[in-house]
């Protein structure tokens, strides 16, 4: 028993004794109860108590404000009503409410316990970056890497400590909901490591926002490749599904073998399931939600946290701000970001596209395959750059082409007329040197070369006289090869 032990008491008594007790969580400052009958609660007594600020009723808890001591009062709380560490009853009959307050109290049940040590590996990430960029120690030292460690791990693998929390909501056992997270972070199962080491079979939903290559099968069935190390909603739905399994396995198989025969058929049936259907759907599900935050904040990121910034501590007052909790954690491990840092969707897609390389990376450097992250993060932001020159290059030079192609077809219809009319005049040149038994033996007026041929034309009778070769200097044509090509009768009288 602690120092709040009176309080604790007084508050038990007052929220209708323990057996109206549900379960109990709690945030930074509030006892946030489950009640089985809130109308047993004493609300004006608990008010005017010693200890406590107020009592709000939201997403369908009892909720006591106790202040910044409340971790001391919740654990004096547990111990007097016999709250253990274990997921709460499915005996008792839960409470109906409607569809926004479960889940609030669904997201708030998850992602609370974890998420005081989620601002601490944060601000320890945060402090390990700003000593770097102080000049304090570089990047590529040990004391950066352990302590880069320490931020990443948890956010790396937070799909063991979501599966875990996710259990103790929704019924099933911690241990189970644990193990199906730390499935999901394994490394051989990741999209990364599928596509890595084996080859493409064929691509689902191509040119989507969902086009997902498939790798391996399943018995036959696709098996998408996803990478699940990272993510929020994929876990929290396979836990769900897993702990309505675990009942129906319960109620099936004979209690002799169901210390070990339930969680084998729960693991052997969701697993599958997970992989196959759940995880892809639900990581499509978080696309979309990154995709349509995201394109809000891009439309006036001005607005939107006007929007935010006004209703936020509202929000807070009626503990409803846990149901954006999960979309900016989502957001962040879908984008790598989680606010809108720049206006221009461009700059802000590749600052997207940096961090998820920055993520991938770390992937990689935790299964072995590269020792340093950081330098991998260079080098595949280095190739992402080139392959975006070379597309832009590759667009500037398609653009050339459909531009000079146009040219040539200009020309040659124009050469083609040409072509056209230097063989009817040729045709009737070689027919009139003919009849005047010369040979062809000058090709210059093929392409209307004119101003040769009328000098020629105006020299034809020189072939009458004798003459052999045009008078002007250099040709070396007979005039008579031009006097017929231009209609003029050159045969003697």
């Amino acid at each position: 028993m602690g120092k709040y032990t009176q309080l604790a008491m007084d508050i038990i008594q007052n929220a209708g004794g323990k057996e109206n007790i549900r379960s109990l969580t709690h945030c930074i400052t509030r006892l946030r109860f489950q009640l089985v009958d809130e109308g047993r609660a004493n609300d004006g007594v608990l008010k005017k108590m010693d200890g406590v600020v107020t009592v709000m009723k939201s997403g369908g808890q009892y909720q006591v404000v106790i202040g910044n001591h409340v971790p001391e009062v919740y654990a004096d709380v547990c111990a007097i009503a016999g709250i253990g560490e274990t997921a709460p009853s499915a005996e008792a009959p839960a409470q109906k409410k409607n569809l926004f307050d479960a889940f609030i109290d669904t997201v708030s049940g998850i992602f609370q316990p974890i998420l005081g040590i989620m601002a601490a590996c944060g601000m320890v990430k945060g402090l390990n970056a700003l000593f770097v960029a102080l000049g304090l120690y570089p990047d590529t030292c040990g004391a950066y890497l352990i302590f880069n460690a320490v931020g990443d791990g948890l956010f790396h693998f937070l799909p063991l400590f979501l599966g875990y929390t996710a259990a103790k909501k929704f019924g099933l056992k911690p241990m189970i909901g644990l193990v199906i997270g730390a499935i999901m972070c394994y490394p051989g199962v990741q999209g990364s490591a599928l596509s890595a080491g084996g080859e493409l079979l064929y691509t689902l939903f191509r040119g989507s926002m969902f086009e997902s290559g498939i790798y391996t099968t399943f018995f036959g069935i696709p098996m998408i490749a996803m990478d699940y190390t990272g993510t929020v909603i994929p876990v929290i739905f396979v836990v769900y599904f897993a702990a309505k399994c675990e009942r129906f396995f319960s109620r099936l198989v004979p209690d002799l073998v169901k210390f070990f025969f339930v969680p084998m058929l729960t693991l052997l049936v969701v697993i599958p399931a997970g992989f196959l259907v759940i995880g892809p759907l639900a990581t499509f599900g978080s696309t979309i939600i990154a995709e349509f935050v995201m394109t809000v904040r891009n439309f006036s990121p001005m607005i939107a946290g006007a929007i935010v910034g006004l209703t936020w501590q509202i929000l807070v007052i009626f503990g409803l701000h846990w149901g954006f909790i999960p979309v900016y954690i989502n957001n962040i491990m879908t984008n790598g970001y989680g606010d809108c840092e720049r206006n221009d969707h461009r700059q802000n897609h590749a600052h997207g596209r940096d961090n998820q390389v920055a993520h991938a990376a770390a992937r990689l450097n935790h299964g072995g395959e590269l020792e340093n992250a950081h330098a991998a993060h260079r080098k595949f932001a280095e190739i992402e750059r080139a392959v975006e020159a070379a597309a832009d290059t590759a667009r500037n030079a398609a653009d050339n082409k459909r531009f000079f192609q146009r040219q040539q077809n200009t020309v040659n219809r124009r050469l083609g007329h040409a072509e056209n009319a230097g063989n009817k005049v040729w045709h009737r040149h070689i027919l009139e040197l003919a009849v005047l038994g010369l040979e062809p033996d000058c090709q210059h007026n093929r392409r209307g070369r004119g101003s040769d041929d009328d000098h020629c034309i105006r020299n034809h009778h020189g072939i009458l006289e004798g003459r052999s070769t045009c008078p002007r200097a250099g040709s070396r044509r007979s005039c008579a090869q031009a006097a017929p090509a231009k209609g003029i009768d050159s045969r003697p009288a």
